[in-house]
């Protein structure tokens, strides 16, 4: 390794003082790898402290004691850490060393690594009796991420650990977060390894094409620190999506060693790289039609070696009213391409939501349980039954969350399979004839598919059993929504009429390869726990770019976990959240209460705040929110409480907006709208990021009918803003306490007018 001595401006450090010319020994030194001596060196927080032997080295940073001269080999050296409390020192071996300890100066150079135990600071230091040496000052800070892109806006650099086919990956060390720096590196992409394997194999196998050489780490402010390091990225050929580990190799010795950076994503689990989930898999696909007898007609789908890749997840197919179970090729096909075992089946509907579900039911526990009359037997000990996703469309859309409900109630038990097993459920443009408390998803992971330009589940005010939107409100576990601006009802399916009402109507080619793209997206995520397909579905929109689609897609993702501030459900006074915060505003006409459009059209009285909303009605719904405008800079936001400060362990804040149709404001603004949120901590920093370029909150689709007037129900995405925008830079923000979360509209760069809905405010991963 190359250690450069301690340096002061470009002359080198006298030793001296205190001591005589006769004193060689008094020209110890410590050396490490910093560009700057003149701050405190950085140690990153150990991610190795639990590695055997040396590899425990990998989490720490070299240092070296050294004589400048062989003067004084007797005398004694007292190594000591002042403040020990924050770091750990190890020695060639990875072993700890109890400290203050002693070495001769014949004895110099010695090698040691400072590891991060917790942050805060400390001080290396070495004394001689007679000499006064220089003390090492240390400073433990976080794991520094190191992928993105550079951008406009502050901070100038946008962390991300989520990159889809051909994006440039950039990596940036921020100088704010570690100011002394390192006066070059080369940048390695590399295939993901767990801390376990870096441990096991510190190699570094580039994936680019060539190590880049870089001058990062001098000390350049972070909008001008990025620098590209992949022109376009991609997986491997054929792959759904790969993980990457970024090593910044600051010795340059072609392996990740001890000082060198890594960033292995905001997870741990890799810098996700998203192929084209839009096109056919790598798998060849066979299909069949069987029957087991009355309702259980159906159409099978595999990949055609599923023999080599052993048992697979089970994706079931309902249709919809009017529909037939053979008119889902294009998804059946797609999702058998990339690897899962696909059942499309005749689904009883005319009677209503109870027999589609029970059609689920007994055509999943057929299928599982006659497996030998599948394909000549191909599929027996090859289907997964204990991974399903249950995939609906329209009435099948609600029935498939009706048969999950039975599950969970108990009401039905077939052979085969249980509630435990269904680990997934899409609804595709779901009926709502059932309270929502009877087709109920519950906890389990779900999500809704949805085009705006739907003729007959229209999502309009009139009729709650076309309201979709009140069965994503019921679900309390994960959950995520699609809305694909120029969908109607029939674009997903191969063969229903044209039912399509509205502006810029898409080809029905066009919207089921947005869908192929987000479906196979869910079940990857929610049958194998994919994290690229995770990280996909909680973009805004997903980033699929294979599906070039140019049509809005708004997006909306909630994780069970997190931290909520307030999702409008407690506290129904408008000055409380639902987690006990205090509300300030200074919007105009916020009104708090159900998301029921209540004089059932779309045209703008003054006299139905909610108008638009269609995520709730009367019926055991939960859906619940504000809503407000604008026309001069206003804030709305919520000063936490104790137990709700600390954001150290979360990624995002994130919240769900709307803007209000056929709202004067809104027909004046006649495009997307943006706005800012402020962070403020204990001791009164501020911080202020714009939602941008993370997100816009769109327009309502451009719809006629439900009364006077242009624009459909109201459209929410979720907006996720990385907390690492409000601290990268050096600004101080300290995420361990946060005293406040505003959001201000009308400000400078924002849009200067507007009404919006907001619901699910929410801390997350």
């Amino acid at each position: 390794m190359h250690i450069r001595p301690i340096r002061l401006g470009a002359v080198a450090l006298p030793l001296l003082v205190g001591c005589g010319g006769d004193r060689p020994v008094c020209t110890i030194a410590w050396s490490t790898d910093a560009a700057d001596p003149d701050v405190a060196l950085s140690i990153e927080l150990s991610r190795f402290a639990d590695a055997p032997g040396a590899a425990r080295r990998l989490g720490a940073r070299p240092v070296t004691l050294a004589a400048a001269d062989g003067g004084g080999a007797a005398a004694v050296v007292i190594v000591d850490v002042v403040g020990m409390g924050p770091v750990t020192l190890l020695d060639a071996d990875g072993a700890v060393l109890a400290v203050p300890f002693e070495v001769r100066a014949g004895d110099l150079p010695l090698a040691l690594y400072v590891e991060g135990a917790a942050l805060g600071e400390a001080t290396l230091t070495a004394t001689v009796e007679g000499c006064t040496l220089p003390e090492l000052p240390l400073r433990v800070v976080p794991v520094a991420p190191l992928a993105g892109r550079g951008r406009a806006e502050a901070p100038g650099f946008g962390y991300d650990d989520l990159f889809t086919l051909g994006q440039p990956l950039e990596v940036a060390l921020d100088p704010a977060a570690q100011p002394d720096g390192f006066a070059g590196a080369d940048a390695w992409v590399v295939p993901h390894r767990s801390l376990t394997e870096w441990a096991a194999d510190t190699t570094l196998v580039d994936v680019t094409g060539a190590v880049e050489a870089l001058d990062i780490g001098d000390g350049a402010p972070l909008a001008e620190a990025g620098r590209v390091v992949w022109e376009g990225v991609e997986p491997a050929d054929g792959a759904f999506g790969a993980r990457y580990d970024v090593v910044l190799d600051v010795d340059r010795d072609g392996a990740f060693s001890a000082g060198d950076r890594l960033d292995q994503g905001g997870e741990g689990d890799g810098v996700r790289v998203a192929g084209d989930l839009a096109v056919a898999g790598p798998h060849p696909v066979s299909q069949v039609d069987v029957s087991g007898g009355d309702w259980l007609g159906e159409r099978v789908y595999w990949p055609d070696d599923l023999g080599a890749l052993g048992p697979r997840p089970l994706v079931v197919i309902s249709h919809g009213n009017g529909h037939s179970y053979d008119w889902y090729d294009y998804l059946g096909q797609h999702l058998a391409s990339w690897g899962y075992v696909v059942m499309a089946h005749e689904n009883d509907t005319q009677p209503g939501i109870e027999t589609a579900s029970t059609s689920t039911l007994t055509n999943t526990e057929w299928f599982l349980t006659h497996l030998d009359q599948v394909g000549g037997g191909t599929l027996v000990d090859l289907v997964d039954a204990h991974r399903i996703a249950l995939i609906g469309h329209s009435r099948g859309g609600e029935g498939v969350v009706r048969a999950y409900t039975r599950l969970l109630d108990g009401d039905d038990t077939p052979d085969g399979f249980g509630v435990e097993d269904v680990r997934v459920i899409a609804s595709i443009a779901p009926t709502v004839f059932n309270p929502v408390t009877v087709s109920d998803p519950d906890l389990v992971r779900y999500h809704l598919l949805v085009g705006s330009a739907d003729g007959d589940v229209t999502g309009g005010p009139e009729s709650p059993v076309a309201q979709s939107f009140r069965l994503y409100q019921a679900a309390f576990g994960t959950r995520s929504s699609t809305t694909v601006y120029g969908a109607s009802h029939e674009d997903f399916n191969c063969c229903g009429g044209d039912d399509g009402v509205g502006t810029d109507q898409l080809e029905r080619d066009d919207v089921q390869t947005i869908a192929k793209a987000y479906l196979l997206a869910v079940v990857a995520e929610g049958v194998d726990d994919d994290v690229v397909a995770r990280a996909l579905l909680a973009g805004n929109p997903m980033q699929a770019p294979a599906t070039a689609f140019t049509t809005t897609v708004a997006a909306t993702w909630r994780p069970a976990e997190g931290l909520t501030v307030d999702d409008y459900q407690q506290f129904t006074d408008i000055g409380s959240a639902s987690s006990n915060a205090a509300v300030g505003y200074d919007v105009a006409a916020l009104y708090e209460g159900d998301q029921d459009d209540a004089d059932l059209e779309l045209a703008w009285t003054g006299d139905d705040p909610m108008n638009g909303m269609t995520q709730a009605d009367d019926r055991g719904d939960q859906g619940r929110g504000v809503v407000f405008e604008w026309e001069a800079p206003a804030f709305y936001g919520y000063d936490l409480p104790t137990s709700l400060r600390d954001w150290r362990a979360e990624r995002y804040l994130s919240f769900n907006a709307c803007q209000g149709t056929r709202h004067p404001l809104t027909e004046a603004l006649a495009g997307p709208l943006t706005f800012s949120v402020t962070l403020i901590d204990g001791a009164g920093v501020a911080v202020t990021r714009p939602i941008a370029p993370d997100a816009s909150v769109p327009a309502p689709y451009d719809r006629r009918f439900s009364g006077e007037g242009r624009g459909w129900a109201n459209t929410f995405v979720t907006v996720r803003m990385p907390l690492v925008d409000f601290t990268a830079g050096g600004t101080g923000l300290d995420l361990g306490d946060i005293q406040a979360v505003t959001l201000e509209f009308g400000g400078e760069g924002d849009t200067p007018y507007g009404r919006i809905g907001l619901d699910d405010v929410r801390v997350v991963r």
